[in-house]
């Protein structure tokens, strides 16, 4: 594996934006090679979402997510988002428009990653199961599949686990009955798009069974299916913690190799 920090102006985050960058290791490691490095079509690439407290080194501390990239071939991109819940700011930064634009160009323009929709994932865990999924809804273009580790997925979710944990929220974000029925709703933007919208992506979506978020797993795979979205419930022992999210984490990167028929 090769790991890579980056460094640059973020119109979207209005400061310097940092973010890690790791990609598969040389297949036999020798030179010279006896086969491609890199893809034709670059390498399938995953965007991993922390979660809230957290940054980008919590998946490289906590988790294996370097050996998975070179078990898979698959390059992997780590962004810091603060507790942003990847929304937008109305007045600050646009951590939503940075993940789903400015960062997908810039990573694609700088390293050798596939352009294709079918081979660009997105995932998280906590907060960033909740962005990642909230994504996935907004804008079901981007991705190929989508998947969430114990995600606060209900609009009152997150608020209320980071008033218990002491955790700082967007000023936007702190009132929980004036989001619901809008765009920072999963389940509001799920019900206004499912009719309109036949190509979403299909979502993977894991949590503890010890864990405070089991319920809106639940919820959220018995309403996607009902509108006819593609959608895996994996509920497990576990809690809220690391111990639970690195053994989720390589399930969830191997359900995204698995073909279309063997998922549901």
């Amino acid at each position: 594996m090769t790991h890579i920090t980056c460094t640059f102006s973020s119109v979207c985050m209005e400061t310097d934006a940092s973010f890690h960058v790791l990609l598969p290791s040389v297949r036999n490691g020798l030179l010279p090679l006896t086969e491609p490095l890199i893809p034709e079509s670059g390498f399938p690439t995953l965007y991993l979402l922390h979660g809230i407290g957290d940054s980008a080194q919590s998946w490289l501390l906590n988790s294996q997510i370097g050996l998975l990239c070179d078990k898979y071939r698959i390059a992997v991109v780590l962004p810091s988002c603060q507790n942003s819940f990847y929304a937008d700011s109305p007045d600050g930064p646009k951590a939503f428009s940075y993940i789903t634009s400015e960062l997908l160009d810039y990573t694609r323009a700088v390293f050798p990653l596939s352009s294709r929709r079918e081979d660009t994932f997105l995932g998280g865990y906590s907060m960033g199961g909740y962005g990642a999924v909230r994504i996935g809804v907004l804008c079901p273009q981007l991705f190929g599949k989508i998947f969430s580790l114990s995600g606060a997925l209900e609009v009152n979710a997150g608020t209320s686990f980071s008033r218990i944990c002491g955790y700082s929220m967007p000023s936007h974000l702190k009132n929980s009955k004036a989001l619901k029925n809008t765009d920072a709703d999963i389940f509001y933007c799920l019900e206004q798009a499912a009719p309109k919208e036949h190509s979403f992506p299909p979502f993977y979506i894991a949590c503890g069974t010890e864990d405070l978020f089991v319920k809106c797993a639940e919820k959220f795979c018995s309403r996607a299916k009902a509108l006819g979205l593609r959608a895996v419930l994996n509920l497990s022992p576990g809690k809220h913690d690391w111990e639970y999210w690195s053994k989720a984490l390589s399930q969830a990167v191997s359900w995204l190799f698995q073909e279309e028929n063997d998922l549901y």
